[in-house]
């Protein structure tokens, strides 16, 4: 009976121990977001980021405040996996979408999923996947021929704004004219001429699309068909009326 006593404060002990030595969790930071998901569960703003959590949005973009000061924002279906690190460094792992971040010498910058950036003191990117400006990816693949791509976050589109697409290894560019946005789907006015994985980054660009067969639109190339049949009619009429006067004479 002793035995058993003894053995049962000797193991409620190790465990307290164990307890105040491992200490707290570290907070890592607030999040602020009309809907967002915590480790797979929905969580109201303001929710507080422990340390080895999973972020995730859907329909709405979440805003991350560090505890050392620095802000993220995880995209619209985007996901990040944040840890505390030495020094208190927080590593944020893209998983999925893309994370906006602000960097003091780049300006705005996106990292691009397998991306793995430490926000501490300064702020290091592990791969070259965080490029400047704020960028899409792709969620499905999409084809050549397609004239529709579906991208994870569409706000920062301007209506007839043009998108670059690239390649994941960045080997292939294509730019093209943007015709309509719905949710996150966008509507090219041509269709592509190149296939591009899930997660090849998407940009708004300032480089002019290619001009669509020999710089006509479609509504171009209706028209000139449609005047070669009437002046085609018209030369018709013309021959007979003037084969019809010289049988008179």
């Amino acid at each position: 009976m002793l035995k058993k006593v003894f053995t049962g404060c000797f193991l409620g002990f190790f465990v307290l121990s164990y307890s105040f030595a491992a200490g707290p969790v570290p907070i890592l930071g607030q999040v602020v977001a009309s809907t967002v998901y915590v480790d797979g569960l929905s969580m109201p703003s303001g929710t507080t980021v422990l340390n080895k959590t999973l972020v995730s949005t859907v329909n709405d973009p979440a805003t991350i405040h560090l505890h050392n000061g620095q802000i993220l924002k995880i995209n619209r279906n985007s996901s990040a996996y944040l840890e505390g690190a030495d020094a208190g460094q927080v590593r944020v792992a893209v998983r999925s979408g893309t994370v906006s971040y602000r960097d003091s010498n780049k300006g705005l910058m996106t990292a691009l999923p397998d991306s793995v950036i430490a926000f501490g003191g300064e702020i290091t990117s592990a791969n070259t996947d965080s490029e400047s400006g704020l960028k899409m990816v792709l969620v499905e693949k999409a084809e050549a021929g397609q004239r529709i791509i579906k991208v994870n976050d569409t706000a920062g589109l301007k209506p007839n704004q043009n998108i670059m697409l690239q390649s994941l290894d960045g080997k292939i560019l294509e730019v093209k004219a943007q015709d309509s946005i719905e949710g996150n789907s966008v509507m090219l006015t041509a269709a592509l001429s190149n296939s591009y994985g899930v997660n090849s980054p998407v940009t708004a660009s300032a480089i002019p699309a290619a001009p669509q067969a020999a710089g006509m639109s479609q509504g171009a190339k209706v028209g000139i068909i449609l005047g070669i049949v009437v002046a085609a009619g018209a030369a018709i009429a013309i021959a007979k009326n003037t084969g019809g006067s010289k049988a008179t004479q």
